[in-house]
């Protein structure tokens, strides 16, 4: 926690006067550096590379108290907390309003390092701290956005990026409710809100569900960004100007599509895209993007467009390490249910998505819904670049009812799953036989599937045991390339191209 909170406090003074030095990386400690799913944020110099001076390096494994003393220079004080209790959360949200600062868990070690204590945290209740903000005269935090993390979470991962935000960490279920409560009250009438729109990084607060918590972040014109396991991401923002361009490898081309006459056409996309840490954490995942059978099939892999702001490296790397027949197609800015947003809200989520998307350089997005209606989605297909969309249900092991229905919109798709590869639903024989059925005829709709793959259930092997299960005249082709058939091959007349009431 001290090493994450000094981190964050210095990319917070530094991030304009030094964008190219880091200040400080931390390491996972004990089992957790071992692992395969947590070593790429680790391995931070290999990725950036020679041309990247960290001022640390003589640090990396340096006691807490020398590297303390080293930055001491910098910083004007401590909060005292208590190890996995609400005062960890209060800690670093004091520290993203507060310059120079950091925090501790003893008074010994802040007596060692003999700077003065800004305030003992010790025994302060996170609810009761909430509940004093929001009856202060002025909300002392940035009112965009909210980090939502566990105490023992927060030892490790995130919380640097709290203070980095001026964020206000959580994670209790009344200081959740009590601050949706606010900004449903508040968001549209206080003056010095740059912009209704709210982010919450982490996930759920205690005991509360995936489904409400973001549909609440929703209702206030709000999405999620899934990074409860996030490590290094204040160091990150240091490096976005390393990558000013992002070139996405995986993107098809137009004027090579394949031919699908007279077959099935069919694209197979992995989930949890919106979730930025696992979108990092997996890269190195043996059973996923990791595994040596990558790149013998087309296959979707779910990445979130805001890598290319949070940690640009990372979004990198996988562009750099890209096989022919992997295809990265981004989940919207945020993890938001469109129908539970205001057409406002729904606008501006529309907009932050397809800026994120260029900068990204993905022209095809999936987005999570309750309702396959028009008005929640007919914003983003507005977008000049986004070439179509694809919708998964939130219910249903994301599978739509009616299966594999298409929209369309200015003559752009929006296409639903027809199945989904999930240990809840089907396993590959399954899909296979599914879409074996399915009609060949690439001029109309009824000749197009996407299957969503759950990531936290099925592996890549799962999915290519599903393509070998189908017959010759089913062509596997990269989620892009399958919103351009359709676009190309679908008969106009068959098109149901909805227009909204107001045109």
């Amino acid at each position: 926690m001290l090493i994450m909170s000094i981190q964050g406090s210095l990319s917070k003074t530094f991030l304009d006067a030094k964008p190219y030095t880091a200040q400080l990386i931390y390491q996972v400690n004990d089992e957790l550096s071992k692992s395969a799913d947590y070593i790429f944020w680790n391995d931070l110099t290999k990725l950036y590379g020679q041309s990247v001076v960290f001022d640390s390096d003589s640090l990396f494994n340096a006691s807490i108290i020398s590297i303390v003393n080293h930055f001491s220079q910098w910083l004007d004080g401590v909060y005292v907390v208590e190890a996995s209790t609400d005062s960890v959360n209060i800690g670093y949200s004091l520290c993203g309003i507060t310059d120079r600062a950091f925090i501790a868990t003893t008074k010994q070690l802040q007596s060692i390092i003999k700077v003065p204590i800004i305030r003992n945290l010790t025994g302060h209740t996170e609810s009761q701290f909430v509940s004093d903000a929001l009856k202060a005269k002025q909300w002392p935090f940035s009112t965009r956005f909210l980090a939502s993390q566990s105490s023992s979470k927060a030892m490790v991962a995130l919380s640097d990026w709290t203070i980095v935000l001026g964020a206000i960490q959580i994670y209790q279920n009344a200081s959740f409710e009590a601050i949706i409560a606010h900004m449903h009250e508040q968001s549209r009438s206080v003056s010095d809100v740059a912009h209704d729109f709210m982010v919450s990084f982490g996930w759920v607060p205690n005991n509360s569900g995936e489904h409400d918590y973001t549909g609440a972040m929703s209702a206030i014109g709000g999405g999620v960004l899934a990074s409860d396991w996030l490590y290094n991401a204040a160091t990150h923002v240091y490096f976005t100007s390393q990558f000013p361009v992002m070139k996405n490898p995986t993107k098809s081309n137009p004027k090579q599509l394949p031919d699908n006459k007279n077959k099935h056409t069919v694209a197979f996309l992995f989930s949890d895209g919106d979730n930025i840490c696992s979108d990092m954490n997996l890269i190195n995942d043996g059973n996923h993007f990791n595994h040596p059978r990558r790149g013998e099939q087309p296959i979707g892999w779910g990445l979130n467009p805001t890598l290319a702001w949070v940690a640009p490296a990372g979004l990198n790397a996988y562009y750099t390490r890209a096989a022919d027949n992997d295809s990265f197609i981004p989940f919207s800015s945020t993890y938001a249910y469109p129908d539970y947003m205001s057409p406002e809200a729904v606008g501006q989520w529309s907009d932050i998505s397809a800026e994120a998307m260029q900068r990204a350089d993905m022209t095809v997005l999936n987005f999570i819904g309750n309702n396959f209606s028009l008005p929640y989605y007919a914003p983003l297909l507005s977008q000049w670049s986004i070439e179509g969309a694809f919708y998964w249900p939130y219910y249903n092991n994301y599978v739509n009812d009616p299966p594999g229905e298409v929209q369309w919109y200015n003559d752009k798709p929006i296409v639903a799953t027809r199945a989904s590869l999930w240990a809840d639903h089907a396993n590959s024989t399954q899909i296979a036989e599914l879409v074996n059925q399915q009609k060949r005829d690439h001029t109309t709709t009824d000749g197009y599937s996407l299957i969503a793959v759950h990531i936290w259930s099925e592996t890549i092997v799962d999915v290519l045991n599903a393509i070998e299960g189908l017959d010759q005249d089913v062509l596997v082709v990269k989620p892009d390339a399958l919103i351009q058939l359709m676009t190309k091959h679908v008969n106009p007349s068959t098109r149901k191209n909805i227009k909204l009431a107001s045109e």
